[in-house]
């Protein structure tokens, strides 16, 4: 019996040992590691490693503060700059012209009637009168025709006329100008009657040299002279030819055109 005893008090001893080492094997961490230690304890540390200090628990961290949304922004406007004025530069003045000469209309294309009177002999005395056709074709080249008739009486004579009517073409070598220097050569034919003598029949190639001035496109006045510079009759029984400028006649006229 006393032997018996021996036997479970050698095992509980043996019993409490092998848990004694079971429990302290269980409790040691691995190496490089540490283990948890239960709340509210510290564990020694590791050999060479510092020991890990214990803390409590952080409270949560306050929620932050709620504001209102920022107000939205539209995009800032560009900046304006304000351009610098131009610097003044002082230009010289324009050379001084002579003034041209006034303008007028253009006439190609318009048809003019006109009357002039003939100087005589004595430059005022009248010797006749003509009529006249001119048609522009251009600004600067008119065609012409005139018609001249003279009469004279005298007491116990018989009565001289003569007819001359002339064809001609006119050059203005200035254009659209309100005076015109006229340019002319034509080609006329003249009947004559001067008692004695019979009628006579004549061709001549007349020159004309004149000036026009338009107040406006429908009227104008000029002077002029004109010559027949070839002079042909043939009579009864003579013929005359001469080139000559002894036949030289002045007239003033006064046109009226159409538009």
């Amino acid at each position: 019996m006393r032997k018996l005893r021996g036997i479970l008090v050698a095992g509980l001893a043996m019993g409490a040992f092998f848990g004694v080492l079971t429990s302290a094997h269980a409790q040691t961490p691995a190496y490089g590691q540490t283990q948890a230690p239960a709340y509210g304890q510290t564990q020694a540390p590791a050999y060479g490693q510092a020991p890990a200090p214990a803390y409590g628990q952080a409270p949560a961290p306050a929620p932050a503060p709620a504001y209102g949304q920022a107000p939205a922004y539209g995009p800032a406007p560009a900046p304006t700059y304000v351009q610098a004025p131009a610097p003044i530069i002082e230009t010289p003045p324009p050379p001084v012209t002579a003034p041209k000469a006034p303008i007028s209309d253009d006439m190609s294309g318009a048809v003019g009637v006109g009357v002039g009177v003939v100087a005589g002999n004595e430059f005022i005395k009248p010797d006749g009168a003509v009529a006249a056709l001119r048609y522009w074709i251009n600004d600067s080249l008119a065609l012409a025709a005139q018609l001249r008739f003279t009469i004279s009486t005298a007491k116990n004579t018989d009565t001289s006329w003569n007819l001359s009517p002339t064809a001609m073409i006119l050059f203005s070598p200035k254009k659209v100008l309100s005076t015109r220097l006229l340019i002319g050569v034509g080609l006329g034919e003249t009947t004559d009657k001067t008692p004695p003598a019979d009628v006579t029949v004549g061709l001549t190639v007349p020159i004309f040299l004149g000036l026009e001035h338009s107040f406006a496109r429908w009227f104008a006045m000029g002077i002029a002279m004109q010559d027949n510079l070839v002079n042909y009759t043939n009579g009864t029984n003579t013929y005359t030819f001469d080139i000559s400028f002894n036949t030289t006649k002045y007239f003033g006229s006064l046109f009226f055109y159409t538009d």
